[in-house]
């Protein structure tokens, strides 16, 4: 026997033919001796037969496919742009970068000798400017170069197959 409580169902399940025969029998007769079972069918009937001659469900325009898959490459597009180009980083570097000439420019201005001197042969007092000589060879040592040589070479290598295979699935 079929549930009282979910006669709802079991009508939109017969409307839609997506019940079995013994089930379809059973709906039949109880909308045909039950009122409150005919009048919700006739309700869902013309729920249904509403919704089927609606214009809602008429088909989309010739070109509204090729209209949705233009707007969502555009927004996938802009969605990578932003991911890739995070202009918090490409500050971040710009303002190291200046920072260190900077300091390299304000240092070597510092330490510069602006003593004058007089140049006997051309009877003028011409301005001598020592820049000061940087002592590295402390600093770095023989296998600290090799390091940071081996280390530029993986890193320049790296960037070369990047572009390759970006460059490869651009053109496939």
């Amino acid at each position: 026997m079929l549930n009282e409580d979910n006669i709802e169902l079991l009508i939109w399940d017969y409307i839609d033919g997506n019940l079995t025969e013994q089930d379809l029998a059973d709906v039949e007769y109880h909308i045909k001796t039950n009122t409150r079972w005919s009048t919700t069918y006739n309700e869902f009937m013309s729920v249904n037969s509403h919704l089927s001659s609606s214009s809602l469900l008429s088909d989309p325009s010739l070109r509204f496919t090729k209209n949705v898959m233009e707007s969502i490459a555009a927004e996938q597009f802009i969605h990578k742009k932003k991911v890739y180009i995070n202009p918090f980083i490409i500050r971040s570097i710009a303002a190291v970068f200046m920072l260190t000439i900077s300091l390299t420019i304000i240092y070597s201005l510092y330490n510069t000798n602006w003593n004058s001197t007089y140049n006997p042969i051309s009877s003028k007092v011409t301005s001598s400017y020592d820049l000061p000589k940087f002592n590295l060879s402390g600093i770095f040592d023989g296998s600290l170069v090799n390091i940071i040589v081996c280390v530029n070479v993986i890193l320049i290598l790296a960037l070369i197959d990047s572009f390759m295979s970006k460059r490869h699935i651009h053109h496939s």
